[in-house]
């Protein structure tokens, strides 16, 4: 024993050369403060020659140190080996302390690590740091890369860009991305290619628990005790390993039924006792303070269909009850009745009674149906649980149904339309006298009596149905043509204009009105081809008068338009863009395909291309790519819901934006325009004070929203001021604050192929001059 001390008394006195590669002692002499790095050869040596303790290797890690940086899987190795605690802590303070060199080598160029593995959290970020030196001092300057961050999982797509300062050290903020997993990255020299990159390891852990996994949700006791597997995960669905958790019975007041905590793939097992859950409605989920779920507690008969048994076929006269209650029955996943089962009914265009209802024992319930008004159905929605159900129901009209009184409308427009007009005549007779309040037989007794060279009796039809109905376009534009057939040209423009107010893309008007006129109704009909050119300037920009906007429409066919467009910062479609005076030239090429009833619906995808201008000592592009999508639906009467997104990439970072507004048509020429738009893009301070390329671009993230105000008068002039307002946050506090914006524009219709437009624009920006954009253009229109 004594022999065996002396010997490890002597290794230790000769730390400063211990274990060469091939086991013996180091010959060479080494001074008392010199260091001489361990490999990881040599570790692996210490661990498994037996001849040294736990306090005698962690002694001789602490006076050497590492010649390497361990990696994951190099500490893995070193547990399977025997590495105690001790010994791991001795490592990682090696590791904080940098890699150790014999005092006496001289580095080459290079990057260092003081450490390889970095811990982050999900939807959180790493901030990164690497040093460069050069013969062992450090490089102040050098631009350092980290590549591979492109690929973590919901990141920002970008790697990121450090440059050293006076210490040599380079930062990286890295986004963790949402995706628990470890990443691989790589520290390379901008500038300097052909050195070696450093290797970085990015290990993104789960966040907090947010949500829980449970199944369906419900609870079944009905069978004995409860068997559930639930997994913790976080708000970006990743498992999260150790979280707590807590089942209370009922609220968080309730008795504790289960608590423990989740395992390494973040689920946990429960069994829970049937009669731990007797007149339970829910069993709380918790982690921590923070509430998972509700789980229901419920029997396993659910309900699962609805069957009629009786009364789903009677008619009855408008208004009247049914003669006979109407019997249904709700039945389980098993085709079994559910006694007990909660029932809920509703009915449109007439009544039901009760409104809810439990099921009897056989899982029957029985309610009584009144009818609506003639020419209506009657539509009794039943509901028990997740089963529904719609039950119908027609009302007589002077003894007949609606189904009959239907399908002679359709044959009565068939024959209108194949010129048998007597014979249509008669068939909208028959329905009026069963339904005197018919629309759809008084326009067709209306259209037809015009076809047979009656236009005062189609007068009267039309007129009847306006009495009733004066906002019915159809009716107007059916007047108009009977106005029109007598001569009376004053009172037929009025009709058809009546119709365009209700329904301004009612093809029929339009034509009919154009016809009457000979002017084209402006905005209403599409152009073959349409050309706008604008002039204009941004005042004490530097650049004065420029040509800010140019675009030719093409329109082949109806159901499609094919649009470029050159754009020098005038924005008319683009406004969410404007952010100061910039001067970014583009050029759009797009496509709106319009589909659906009467090809309201309207879907457009541009592709652009946004040059920035440079300052005199800048070589090289710099251009930005963009791409929008915009979808427009059509709301009721003739007001349309737009919205869509843009994206745009510059070299270095990608510029986005989304954007919804609604065009309410109030009647009369008049329509509102709320509109909001958010935006994370580079607008601000491209250009400077003096109108020269500046060098701003300073990432900024805004949200906008703003009210126009629409006039037209009669389609052959317009108006529209919008008033906007926006706040914008900053990267650089200079640019932070809110954002003015009022623009209007101004059109008018000089004859059929010419118009006139106006554009005048005041912005206050944060951080930049407020500007006044002027501009005039003309538009050329082909038929």
């Amino acid at each position: 024993m004594k022999r065996a001390w002396i010997s490890r008394a002597i290794a230790l006195f000769l730390v400063g050369g211990l274990v060469s590669p091939g086991g013996a002692v180091r010959a060479n002499s080494v001074h008392a403060q010199e260091r001489s790095p361990l490999q990881k050869s040599e570790i692996v040596r210490l661990l498994t020659s037996g001849t040294y303790s736990d306090a005698e290797v962690v002694t001789i890690i602490q006076q050497n140190c590492l010649s390497f940086t361990p990696s994951t899987r190099d500490r893995t190795d070193f547990r399977a080996l025997g590495a105690s605690q001790a010994i791991l802590d001795a490592i990682d303070r090696c590791v904080d302390q940098g890699p150790a060199r014999p005092e006496a080598a001289v580095a080459a160029a290079g990057i260092q690590l003081r450490r390889r593995d970095w811990d982050a959290t999900a939807g959180g970020e790493a901030v990164i740091s690497a040093y460069f030196q050069s013969g062992g001092s450090p490089v102040a300057g050098e631009r350092l890369i980290l590549t591979g961050a492109t690929e973590i999982e919901g990141g920002s797509g970008v790697n990121p860009i450090g440059e050293t300062g006076a210490d040599g050290q380079a930062e990286f903020r890295v986004s963790a991305g949402t995706v628990a997993r470890e990443y691989a990255l790589f520290v390379q020299a901008v500038d300097r290619p052909d050195l070696t990159p450093s290797s970085v390891s990015l290990r993104v852990a789960a966040g907090v628990p947010a949500v829980v996994d449970a199944g369906d949700g419900v609870l079944d006791p009905s069978a004995g005790p409860v068997s559930l597997r639930l997994v913790v995960r976080d708000s970006w669905g990743n498992p999260v390993p150790g979280a707590p958790l807590v089942l209370l019975a009922g609220d968080e007041d309730g008795d504790v039924l289960f608590e423990g905590a989740a395992s390494s793939d973040g689920s946990v097992s429960v069994r829970l006792p049937a009669a731990a859950l007797i007149d339970i409605p829910t069993v709380t989920v918790l982690s921590g303070s923070t509430r998972l779920a509700a789980l229901a507690v419920t029997e396993s008969r659910r309900p699962a269909s609805i069957i009629i048994l009786s009364g789903g076929s009677q008619v009855a006269e408008a208004g009247q009850m049914l003669a006979a209650p109407l019997v249904i029955e709700v039945r389980d996943a098993a085709g079994e009745p559910v006694p007990g089962a909660v029932v809920s009914l509703a009915a449109s265009e007439g009544t039901v009674q009760p409104l809810r209802a439990a099921a009897d024992a056989n899982g029957q319930v029985s309610v009584v149906v009144g009818l609506g008004p003639a020419g209506s159905e009657t539509v009794v929605r039943v509901e028990a649980g997740s089963a529904t159900r719609d039950i119908r129901f027609s009302a007589l009209s002077g003894g007949r149904s609606v189904a009959e009184i239907e399908a002679d409308l359709d044959e009565a427009d068939r024959l209108l339309a194949a010129g048998e007009i007597a014979a249509a005549l008669a068939l909208y007779d028959g329905v009026v006298q069963a339904d005197p309040l018919n629309r759809r037989a008084s326009l067709g007794h209306s259209r037809a009596a015009l076809v047979a060279n009656r236009p005062g009796e189609a007068a009267g039809w039309a007129e009847a149905v306006l009495r009733r109905q004066p906002e019915d376009a159809e009716a107007w534009v059916d007047l108009g043509n009977a106005r029109a057939a007598v001569g009376d040209e004053d009172a037929a423009q009025f009709a058809y204009e009546q119709s365009l107010l209700l329904d301004p893309g009612n093809e029929e008007a339009v034509q009919a009105l154009a016809a009457l006129t000979g002017v084209p109704v402006m905005g209403s009909s599409e152009p073959l081809v349409a050309v706008d050119v604008w002039g204009g300037t941004t005042v004490d920009d530097g650049r004065g008068f420029v040509l800010p906007y140019a675009e030719v429409r093409v329109v082949p066919a109806s159901w499609i338009e094919l649009r470029a467009t050159y754009d020098d910062m005038l924005s008319l479609r683009h406004p969410y863009l404007v952010r100061g005076r910039d001067a970014l030239q583009s050029i759009y090429g797009a496509a709106a395909l319009r589909w659906g009833s009467d090809q309201r619906f309207e879907t457009t995808f541009e592709f652009g291309r946004r040059d920035q201008p440079k300052p005199d000592d800048v070589t090289g592009d710099l251009y930005q790519t963009s791409w929008l999508l915009e979808q427009a639906i059509p709301l009721s009467g003739s007001s349309t819901l737009r919205f869509g997104g843009w994206l745009g990439r510059w070299y270095d970072r990608d510029d986005m934006a989304v954007y919804g507004e609604v065009l309410f048509e109030l009647g009369s020429g008049l329509a509102l325009r709320p509109m909001v738009s958010w935006a994370d893009n580079a607008g601000s301070n491209v250009t400077g004070d003096d109108g020269e390329p500046g060098t701003g671009r300073d990432p900024e993230t805004e949200i906008r929203g703003g009210l126009g105000v629409r006039y037209e008068n009669e389609s052959s002039w317009g108006l529209e001021p919008v008033l906007a307002y926006g706040s914008v946050d900053s990267e650089d506090d200079a640019f932070d604050g809110g954002l003015f914006d009022f623009t209007t524009r101004a059109w008018v219709r000089v004859s059929s192929v010419v118009g006139l437009n106006g554009f005048v624009r005041y912005q206050s920006p944060p951080g930049t001059p407020s500007f006044v954009t002027v501009a005039l253009g003309i538009g050329f229109a082909i038929q």
